[in-house]
This record gives C-alpha cells, structure tokens and sequence, in this order.
C-alpha cells in the first residue's frame, strides 16, 4: 500500500479580530476577578516533569514586578499540587490555576496577552502553534520541535533557564509594538 505523510499542524478557521480578542480578555479577566487593566500570561499543557513547568514559579515571581501581570495555569497533571505551591509561593496574587479547560474555554483563554511555553525537548507542540495562529506572542526556549515553526521573527525564543524565560515574558509584556509585530508573523506561520 503507498505510505501517506500527514503533516502536523493546526487550523483556526477565523482569526480573533482584535475587538473580538479585546473582548474575550475582558471576559477572562472577569472570571478570575482581576483587574480591567490586567495582562494575562497563559500556560496550557500538561503538569508534570518532562514538560519543564517548574520553571513557571520563576516566571510568575517576575510578574510581582510588572503591574496587573498574571499567570494563567491551564492543565492538570502529576505536578499539579507542587507546581501550584511553588507558585503561589513566588507570586500568590498573580497565578491562577484554572484546571483542564474545554476546547472552547481553551479557546477563549488563548486570547491573552502572551503564551509561554517552557518546554525545552517538545518534539513538536501544537499548544504553541495553537498560540502562533491565534495571533498570541509565543515565549518559549530556543529549542525542541517547536524550531520547525517558531523563529525571532514570529516568537520571542530564549535560553532554556528559568530566567531567561521570564526574561522572555518580560519583554513580550513589556514591548507591545515588538510583540504585536511578532504576533502578526505568527499568524502568517
């Protein structure tokens, strides 16, 4: 029989407009209580040890120093409970876990202000690809599957420290020009 090569990727048939995105980040903001101006900072994947979340209690001490960041933790997982300490711990007014989301509040979710993925060894990753094509800017470390699509010019790409990614994150909250430029060529990737 031939052999047929199915290309991994994803398809999000419409683009959140950006009254739309404005909306739904209003939305999210009102479902966990924050603040109108705040910025939203999402994880979504699995919580355990090959997916390197540890490093997210770093990241969300570093939003202490940046006014209304927050750490949204979407995902369940064998690190659940210590990655949740670990981060209120860090920062306890500014991560909120948010559990497994349905698609659909997934989806919602996914129009925050920037989505970081701290996995060095994902063999592809479709959460940051996801995150690319819903035009949200990507913070991930310069390494794994995720270097078949995600580049400077369309990803804010760091070292694989802790750190560095909230370096990453820092900058991507912090340059809006630089991160909506990047976010546009994530779209187009």
């Amino acid at each position: 029989r031939p052999v047929y090569v199915g290309m991994m990727g994803v398809h999000i048939r419409d683009p959140i407009a950006c009254d739309a995105r404005a909306q739904l980040r209003r939305d999210v903001r009102a479902w966990l209580g924050l603040a109108t101006h705040s910025r939203l900072v999402l994880y979504a994947g699995r919580l355990s040890p090959e997916k390197h979340v540890d490093v997210l209690a770093t990241v969300a001490s570093r939003l202490t120093h940046l006014d209304g960041a927050h750490l949204i933790v979407a995902g369940d997982g064998p690190l659940k409970d210590a990655l949740r300490s670990a981060c209120l711990a860090a920062a306890p007014h500014a991560v909120h876990f948010v559990g497994h989301l349905p698609s659909r509040r997934l989806a919602d979710v996914l129009a925050a202000d920037v989505f970081v993925h701290p996995n060095p060894r994902e063999p592809f990753g479709i959460g940051p690809l996801e995150a690319l094509a819903a035009g949200v800017p990507l913070v991930a470390p310069r390494a794994g599957g995720i270097l078949s699509y995600a580049d400077d010019d369309n990803s804010w790409l760091t070292g694989l420290s802790a750190v560095e990614l909230a370096d990453g994150v820092e900058g991507a909250l912090s340059r809006r020009e630089d991160a909506d430029r990047r976010a546009r060529a994530g779209r187009v990737t």
